[in-house]
């Protein structure tokens, strides 16, 4: 967060976020050229090992809330689509995770879109090949 205070830890069962038609507006189908671009975009994303400043790796009985033995996994916000950062220069920069997945279907729905192009250019370049022998 921004209040200089950490904000550790969230534990829940579910984090629902409003995803029904009926109470977005301005809905537009992302098109193919965009699907693909935003793909593209992936390619500067920064996927790193990290731990957070205030995170120890060595145990520490003063601070045990501190401990990660382990890295976690993540992105650099700087290096991510700005449709996907939620804060400024001037702050903490975070994801904004509901984003990030709406990005993330969109972008395998691209893959899936290549994948099948590519599937049917084998079956063609085989059916070449059968006929030719």
């Amino acid at each position: 967060g921004t209040s200089g205070r950490s904000w550790w830890e969230i534990w829940a069962y579910n984090f629902y976020a409003p995803s029904d038609e009926r109470v977005k507006k301005d809905i537009e189908d992302i098109s193919r050229d965009d699907l693909r671009a935003m793909l593209d975009r992936l390619d500067k994303v920064r996927t790193v090992r990290f731990r957070y400043v205030d995170e120890i790796a060595t145990f520490d009985p003063q601070k045990p809330g501190k401990h990660r033995p382990t890295p976690r996994v993540g992105v650099i916000a700087q290096s991510l689509p700005e449709e996907l950062v939620a804060g400024s220069e001037d702050e903490v920069m975070g994801i904004d995770i509901a984003q990030a997945l709406g990005y993330a279907l969109a972008t395998i729905k691209a893959l899936r879109e290549e994948v099948k192009e590519l599937k049917h250019e084998v079956d063609n370049l085989r059916g070449r090949d059968r006929r030719r022998d």
